[in-house]
């Protein structure tokens, strides 16, 4: 109704309106019907949009699922897309999923999601999942840090992994690192 009263008064709408739009809803269903009924209109969206239907997503399953929509609609998620990804609630996230989906989906996330997503189960306290990712990228700086401060912690839960032995290479590796920044 909005959009055809402003084509009525001349305006044509434009993505700053149409996020403006989603902003205005109340919920992320309602935003994506609202969505839904913009590209009836014939507009594609864009990286704001598209930003903006992730602030009103909670959590993060949600979030990975509009980031591979938009990767069907050939629009690529911009800084803005993977801070709001990361802001998302990470309680009950599979790590090994969410490790997956990176692996599957390299050209939807930026260089620094790894390291980002360590600082942010940091600071949820997940440390096991923590160690996943380190066991996966020990040479990222961060992962550096966190072994360096901790080296019993970070040689134990390293080797919590060895009970499957698709790992060991990977611990190895990661062992190596982490005797290395202990002398």
């Amino acid at each position: 109704i909005i959009i055809n009263k402003m084509r009525s008064l001349g305006i044509e709408p434009d993505e700053i309106i149409f996020s403006t739009l989603l902003d205005k809803v109340q919920d992320f269903e309602s935003a994506i019907i609202t969505l839904e009924e913009i590209k009836v209109d014939r507009f594609m969206p864009v990286e704001i949009v598209y930003s903006t239907l992730l602030d009103k997503v909670k959590d993060f399953d949600s979030a990975i699922k509009i980031l591979i929509r938009m990767k069907e609609e050939g629009i690529k998620p911009d800084f803005f897309a993977y801070t709001n990804l990361l802001s998302k609630s990470l309680n009950g996230i599979d790590i090994r999923k969410l490790h997956l989906w990176y692996l599957t989906f390299p050209d939807l996330h930026g260089t620094t999601f790894i390291s980002d997503l360590i600082k942010n189960l940091v600071k949820a306290k997940s440390t096991k999942d923590v160690y996943y990712l380190i066991l996966h990228y020990p040479n990222l700086e961060i992962s550096k840090t966190i072994m360096k401060k901790n080296f019993s912690e970070s040689l134990q839960l390293l080797e919590s992994y060895s009970k499957e032995e698709y790992y060991n290479t990977q611990i190895d590796y990661a062992k190596e690192i982490l005797y290395n920044l202990h002398k």
